[in-house]
C-alpha cells in the first residue's frame, strides 16, 4: 500500500453520511458506489488488479464490505477480480473458488450465457447496462437487478467493468401489488377511494397512520386531511398548521424521510409524542399546473423499516391521488357554485352539467393515462424498447393535445364561476413569440401552409400574464392554420402604437361573412366552417376575456374570399385598476 494513502475504516454513521451525500448529489445508490470505486482505483494498474489489488485495497474494502448489496469487478475477459462479502454469500462458494474465474465455471450454463452477453454490450458500448436475473427456483427464487459499469484506468484505458446487484424481489412483489391496487380501484372516486388507498398503503408498508391531505382553501399555512387513518380507523378530519412539522418538509417541495427519532427531529410538532410516532415519510401532491396540492405520508411508532419501498409505493400512488384530489377540488368548485346561483335564482343547468362532465369524465381519465405513460417512461413496470419508448412519447404527445382542450373547457369554468385570476409579471414577450411560432412550423409544414413572422429583433418589455397572452396567440395561429388551404400563407406581425401593443395573425383562407362577424367570439358558437374543423367553440371567447381582463381588445376584419386578419391590441404597461 503506498504511504501516501492510510487505511480508510468506515463506520456506521460514517457510511449513512457517504449515503447521504449521493443523495444530495442527485446520484442513485450504484451509481455513488461506483463513483466511490472508480475513484479508489484510480491509481491501480491492470496488473495490480490481478494480483490482488494491492495499491488501494484497504481504502476499496472499507466501502465495498460495507456495502449490503454484492459488487464485483472482472476483467475484460470476464475473470472475477473482486467480489465483496455479500456477493461470496449469494454464490455460495469460498472466495478463493471465485477469483480468477468467469460466470460459465460458476453458474448454470444458460444463466451464465445471458451474463456474458450482458457483459459484452457493456465493454462494447462503454456505457452503463442495467439488466434483470431470477436466480434459484420455486420458494426460493429471487429476483435481482444488476447495473454494470465500464472499469477504466485513470488514462482511460478500459480494464472491464464494475456490478452492483441488488435483490428486488420484495420491490416486484410491491409492484405487482400495486398494480392488482390499481386495477381494483381504477373506476373508485370519492371518499372511498382515499380511504382504500390509506387502508393499501398501511397494509403494504406495516405502518400505524397513513395520512392524505390537502392543503386549505382559505389558508395556505393550513393543511386539511382528505384521510386519516390509525391503527386500520379512519379518525375525523381537522386542520393542523404546517409550521414546525415534518409535513412542512414536504409539501411542496419533494419526497422526504424521517425513519427515526421524530419527534426529536420536530419539537414543535404538538402530535408526534402524544401520539408516540418515532418515524415519517412523506411525498408532495401537485395539480395539474405543478401547483402544491397535498401530500400522502405514512408514520409509524416504530423506526421505519424500508424507505425505498415507501419512496416507491408513495411516488405511484401520489399519480392517482393527484388526479383524484384534482377532480374532487373542481367537483367542490362546481357545487359552491350551484349553491351560489340558487340562492340567487340564476342557476344555469347547461354551464353545471359542463364543469361536471369536464372535471369527471375528461380529467379524471386524462390523468390517469398520463400518469401510467410516465410510469412506462420510468421504466417502473420493466426495460421497453425503443419501438416501445417511441409508443409511449406518442401517447404522450396525444395526451398533451388533448389536455390543451379539456384545458380550455376548465378555463371556461373558472371564468364563469368567478376564480379565474391573472398573473401579471414585467416580461420580456419577443422570445416568447418567436418560441410559438416556432412550435407550429410542424403543423404549417404538415399542411403545406408558409408560416411567416415579421421580424421581431428587439426585447418587448410588457406588463401581462406571459402565459395568457401565449395562449391567446397560439389560439389564433391554430385557428388561422386550420382554416387556411394548401399553398397559403399564415403572417404573424407585432405593431407598437404609443403605450399599445398590437398583435395581428392574418391568413388567406375563405374569410369570414359579415353577418357571421358578431356571432364569431361568442362562447359554444362555431361557424358553418368551424363545425367542419371541430372543436369546442370556446378558443375564440376564452380569448377574447383573456384579452379584455389585461384591458384590451380583440378583433378581426375581413373581406370573403381574400382571408381574415385577427387583432390584439393591448396596453403595455397592464391593465388599469378597474380591470
Amino acid at each position: 500500500m503506498s504511504p501516501s494513502v492510510p487505511p480508510l475504516k468506515l463506520s456506521d454513521a460514517e457510511l449513512a453520511q457517504l449515503q447521504e451525500l449521493a443523495r444530495q448529489q442527485g446520484l442513485s445508490e450504484a451509481e455513488f458506489l461506483h463513483c466511490a470505486i472508480q475513484r479508489s482505483l484510480a491509481g491501480t494498474d491492470h496488473q495490480g488488479m490481478q494480483d490482488g489489488l494491492p495499491g488501494n485495497e484497504a481504502k476499496l474494502t472499507a466501502i465495498v464490505d460495507h456495502a449490503p448489496d454484492p459488487i464485483f469487478i472482472k476483467d475484460r475477459k470476464g475473470r472475477y477480480l473482486l467480489l465483496n462479502p455479500a456477493g461470496v454469500a449469494l454464490v455460495k462458494r469460498p472466495l478463493a473458488e471465485i477469483l480468477g474465474r468467469t460466470d460459465a465455471e460458476l453458474l448454470p450454463s444458460e444463466i451464465a450465457r445471458r451474463i456474458e452477453a450482458d457483459d459484452r454490450q457493456v465493454l462494447t458500448e462503454r456505457r452503463p447496462y442495467t439488466v434483470e436475473n431470477v436466480l434459484g427456483s420455486g420458494q426460493s427464487e429471487r429476483v435481482y437487478q444488476t447495473i454494470k459499469f465500464p472499469y477504466c484506468s485513470s488514462t482511460g484505458e478500459l480494464l472491464g467493468l464494475i456490478g452492483i446487484s441488488r435483490d428486488i424481489t420484495e420491490q416486484k412483489r410491491l409492484e405487482n401489488a400495486l398494480t392488482e391496487l390499481a386495477q381494483g380501484l381504477s373506476a373508485s372516486t370519492g371518499q372511498t377511494f382515499f380511504t382504500s388507498i390509506a387502508q393499501y398503503l398501511a397494509k403494504a408498508l406495516h405502518v400505524d397512520y397513513v395520512l392524505i391531505d390537502e392543503v386549505s382553501a382559505t389558508d395556505p399555512a393550513t393543511m386539511r386531511p382528505v384521510v386519516l387513518l390509525r391503527r386500520g380507523e379512519v379518525v375525523e378530519g381537522f386542520a393542523y398548521p404546517l409550521q414546525g412539522t415534518p409535513c412542512q418538509q414536504v409539501f411542496g417541495q419533494q419526497f422526504r424521510a424521517f425513519p427515526f427519532e421524530l419527534a426529536m427531529q420536530f419539537p414543535e410538532d404538538p402530535f408526534l409524542k402524544p401520539l408516540g410516532l418515532e418515524s415519517y415519510a412523506g411525498m408532495p401532491l401537485f395539480d395539474s399546473a405543478g401547483n402544491p396540492m397535498g401530500l400522502v405520508a405514512v408514520m409509524h411508532t416504530a423506526p421505519l423499516a424500508n424507505v425505498d419501498d415507501a419512496y416507491m409505493l408513495l411516488k405511484v400512488v401520489a399519480k392517482r391521488l393527484e388526479a383524484e384530489l384534482e377532480r374532487k377540488r373542481a367537483e367542490e368548485e362546481v357545487i359552491q357554485r350551484t349553491v351560489e346561483l340558487e340562492k340567487a335564482k340564476e342557476l344555469d343547468r347547461l354551464k353545471s352539467s359542463f364543469v361536471n362532465s369536464v372535471s369527471h369524465e375528461l380529467r379524471t381519465p386524462l390523468t390517469s393515462i398520463k400518469g401510467y405513460a410516465e410510469f412506462l417512461e420510468d421504466h417502473i413496470g420493466g426495460s421497453l424498447t425503443p419501438t416501445q419508448e417511441q409508443f409511449v412519447r406518442q401517447i404522450q404527445d396525444s395526451t398533451q393535445r388533448l389536455q390543451r382542450l379539456v384545458d380550455d373547457l376548465l378555463d371556461f369554468a373558472r371564468m364563469e364561476a368567478g376564480t379565474f385570476l391573472l398573473k401579471l409579471e414585467q416580461v420580456d414577450m419577443a422570445p416568447q413569440i418567436r418560441e410559438i411560432v416556432d412550435s407550429f412550423l410542424p403543423q404549417a409544414n404538415e399542411a403545406n401552409v408558409a408560416l411567416r413572422m415579421d421580424h421581431l429583433d428587439q426585447p418587448l418589455v410588457m406588463r401581462v400574464d406571459a402565459q395568457r397572452i401565449g395562449q391567446v396567440l397560439a389560439n389564433l395561429l391554430s385557428n388561422a392554420l386550420k382554416f387556411t388551404p394548401s399553398g397559403g400563407a399564415v403572417t404573424v406581425r407585432v405593431l407598437l402604437e404609443e403605450d399599445t401593443v398590437r398583435f395581428e395573425v392574418e391568413d388567406n383562407g375563405e374569410g369570414i361573412a359579415p353577418e357571421d362577424m358578431a356571432r364569431l367570439f361568442q362562447r359554444f358558437v362555431q361557424l358553418d366552417s368551424g363545425k367542419r374543423k371541430k372543436g369546442t367553440g370556446l378558443g375564440l371567447s376564452i380569448s377574447k376575456a383573456l384579452v379584455e381582463a389585461h384591458g384590451g381588445s380583440i378583433g378581426v376584419r375581413s373581406a370573403q374570399p381574400h382571408g381574415a386578419v385577427f387583432w390584439v391590441s393591448l396596453p403595455r404597461w397592464g391593465a388599469p385598476p378597474e380591470s
